[in-house]
């Protein structure tokens, strides 16, 4: 229900608002339906429920598609006013302002949705098994996804330790979290904001597990391009420090470097410093200390009180 978020708007064109609630969107973990789910609520609300809930329409969010050569097109419900003809209808864009109120917006949770903290970071768990670093490249690759050159040289090197049956809990920030002007998303306030929340660098091998854990899919369905594991840099063989990451299908090299996009992978940046400015397409994974750990534990234990 973007009704709140609305009214901090000021008058702007369509792709403004449209920004505000596929933002909002994210920063909850919602993702795209599949396109049958704006059939799905046509059937299963009448139109004096959704009027109920102060909409007039509900457009459903899935991928846009081409309407017969013209503009993409999203499916709405379309109940109008009272004493009018409900509609089963396509809709050309997202609206100004002024009609914004009377429409609502439906998404997908995804799976990780109910495992996240009220202010947007996904938190889960992997576990370790022994792999070394040339093991994780001939295990990945054999899974679909390619190791680039520069990550399978930090694989390879003495930097990367591999540990066996180490549970570590992670949390990935947003890069919306954080500033869009110049400056505002350095390495340096990434870390800052980490230690603030209690957590610390995980085990390079973290990269691997995450690579492995989520499909390119989920990655793609929260609009987000890499997911950026914040260990202690390793140096590659030309002695550059690089942290690994998993990009999904289409994404461009980790850093910025224009290359053919590829399907989804385990890449390395290279040059990291505090200064490093990050896009808001990337998000950046940390392991929560065992005090966070415990207080989170208690916060829960004292909501459901």
């Amino acid at each position: 229900n973007p009704r709140e978020e609305a009214r901090y708007l000021s008058n702007s064109y369509e792709y403004l608002v449209a920004e505000k609630i596929r933002a909002k969107a994210h920063h909850c973990w919602l993702m795209k339906p599949n396109i049958e789910v704006a059939c799905l609520i046509r059937e299963k609300f009448t139109d004096e429920e959704i009027r109920a809930m102060g909409f007039s329409y509900i457009v459903t969010m899935h991928h846009p598609i081409d309407y017969f050569g013209a503009a993409p097109v999203l499916l709405q419900v379309d109940v109008g006013h009272i004493n009018e003809k409900s509609w089963f209808n396509v809709y050309y864009g997202l609206p100004f302002l002024g009609s914004v109120h009377y429409y609502g917006f439906a998404f997908a949770c995804s799976d990780f949705t109910h495992r996240q903290t009220q202010d947007g970071v996904i938190h889960l768990s992997v576990t370790s098994d022994g792999t070394t670093g040339p093991q994780w490249i001939e295990r990945l690759e054999r899974r679909g996804f390619p190791v680039e050159y520069e990550a399978a040289n930090v694989l390879r090197s003495d930097g990367f330790k591999p540990s066996n049956g180490v549970k570590t809990e992670i949390a990935i920030l947003q890069g919306s979290l954080f500033q869009d002007y110049l400056g505002g998303r350095t390495t340096k306030k990434i870390c800052a904001e980490a230690r603030r929340r209690g957590l610390t660098k995980p085990n390079a091998e973290v990269a691997c597990l995450i690579r492995e854990k989520f499909a390119d899919q989920e990655i793609e369905d929260w609009d987000r391009w890499w997911i950026v594991v914040m260990h202690e840099p390793i140096k590659d063989r030309n002695g550059v420090l690089c942290l690994l990451g998993a990009g999904r299908t289409g994404a461009f090299r980790m850093g910025g470097t224009l290359t053919d996009p590829v399907r989804g992978r385990l890449s390395a940046c290279r040059g990291v410093r505090l200064g490093t400015d990050w896009h808001r397409t990337y998000m950046f994974a940390f392991a929560v200390s065992s005090i966070a750990a415990k207080d989170s534990a208690d916060k829960q234990a004292v909501s459901h009180d």
